[in-house]
């Protein structure tokens, strides 16, 4: 995902997990992610996942992350 250059306004950018982690790898991953944008100068303003697949594994992740 490529991060907008901070100008005030609200930034969507996606990306993918796929491969079927369990929920504790997925919220590592996620936090990972957040941790990584917050450092960059991100305000995270929304995150909304999309997930597929049954039981403790998810087969595919789509995470939308709205950001200023």
């Amino acid at each position: 995902m490529d991060l907008q250059e901070k100008d005030g306004m609200v930034h969507a950018g996606a990306f993918e997990l796929a491969g079927g982690y369990g929920r504790k790898s997925t919220s590592r991953i996620l936090n990972g992610v957040l941790e990584f944008m917050q450092k960059q100068g991100c305000e995270i303003v929304d995150m909304q996942l999309s997930p597929s697949g049954m039981g403790d594994s998810l087969m595919c992740c789509t995470v939308l992350v709205l950001y200023k």
